[in-house]
């Protein structure tokens, strides 16, 4: 996201970003099957009112299970797992959380 692209609104923060790495991996052995997450995430948090951006934040989360049966759908809840635990990390940041709360407070 740059500051020339932030949509004009009617609300106060926009929250941007984009997923620099997403890989999903199942190594199939005996007698489990290895279930592994890696994600990276770019986060962008912008003053709409302004038309600034606040801060940025890079993250990154890993995240492995191992599981007796294969399946795409296990597959899928590994991506959303780590995509979660990767954005709770954006919102641990107090950096973060203290230019979003400056910028409410304006």
């Amino acid at each position: 996201m740059k500051e020339e692209t932030i949509p004009k609104g009617d609300f106060k923060i926009l929250i941007g970003g984009n997923i620099d790495e997403l890989e999903i991996s199942c190594r199939r052995s005996f007698p489990s099957n290895t279930y592994t997450t890696k994600i990276k995430l770019n986060i962008v948090f912008a003053d709409v009112a302004k038309g600034k951006i606040l801060c940025q934040s890079k993250v990154e989360s890993n995240y492995t299970k191992e599981h007796v049966l294969f399946s795409e759908e296990s597959l899928g809840e590994q991506a959303g797992i780590a995509l979660g635990d990767a954005i709770e990390k954006v919102f641990e940041d107090k950096a973060v959380a203290q230019k979003l709360k400056e910028a409410i407070a304006q």
